[in-house]
Parts: C-alpha cells; structure tokens; sequence
C-alpha cells in the first residue's frame, strides 16, 4: 500500500493522504471529484514511542564516566578483561549517539560515516536520500574520540 524503492512509516503515508483530503476539499469549487470522501480513502495512523531529550539530558549522558567500577556494577559477570573493551563500546555508542542527538542526520547517512569521513571537526557524507553533500559540525573531543575508539 505504502512501499516503494524507499520505505515510508505508516505515519508518513497517512500525513500524505491527510494533506490530499485537505487540498481536495479546499478545492472544492473547482472540481466535482468526491471520491477523497470515501471510508476507504483514509487517513493511517501507527503508534510511536516518543522520547523527549533537552540539552540538560544529553549532557547529563555526556558526563557519565565509563570506567571498571561502573562497567563491573553494570554487568555482574565481566572479567577484568573485557570490561575494557565494554568501556571503548560504552564510549563509542555515546558519541555516536550524542552526534546524532544533535545534529539529527538520517540514520542511513549516519551508519556509513567512516573515519574518512571525519576532518576539521566536521563530518562530510554523501547523503543517501538525496545525493547532496551533509556537512555536519561537531565538537572536537567527540570526534577525536570517534576516531580513536574504532
């Protein structure tokens, strides 16, 4: 009903038709066609978990320390070992996610950024959608952390 080349939310083809009933009828005098009246041209809704974080929040996130104690209360049965590596995750999926929280990029464009991509404490992708370059500004103790943990 919804799908194409790209995948578009139940939400998002439900605004579409939304907006066609609302031109439709706003032309009303112009055309005699009715067939946007009918129960079966209506608009989808799906139901979306909706997370609201402020700036406070995500600096609250950015100032958690991940280190042994924390990782060891955590997850009850790490080793030594690994609880280093968990720390490198743990930091890397911070900055990743504390990237995003900011500068909103899609998340196909966001889950091809390489190293490569990162200079000058911006980050340049090729965006998916549309094919247009993306430049996104970020502070640059996230980035140099980007590129340290990979």
């Amino acid at each position: 009903m919804y799908k194409s080349d790209l995948v578009n939310s139940p939400n998002t083809f439900g605004t579409l038709i939304k907006n066609i009933n609302i031109f439709m009828n706003c032309s009303g005098k112009l055309h005699q066609i009715t067939t946007h009246k009918s129960s079966d041209f209506k608009k989808v809704d799906a139901e979306t978990d909706n997370i609201n974080l402020n700036v406070d929040k995500l600096v609250k996130i950015h100032q958690v320390v991940n280190n042994e104690d924390f990782v060891s209360a955590q997850f009850d049965k790490i080793k030594i070992n690994n609880a280093n590596q968990k720390i490198k995750a743990l930091e890397l999926s911070r900055a990743k996610f504390l990237i995003r929280a900011f500068t909103a990029p899609r998340v196909s464009d966001f889950s091809r950024i390489e190293e490569l991509n990162i200079k000058d404490n911006k980050i340049r992708i090729r965006t998916d959608k549309n094919k247009i370059i993306l430049i996104i500004l970020v502070f640059s103790n996230i980035i140099c952390y980007l590129c340290e943990v990979k």
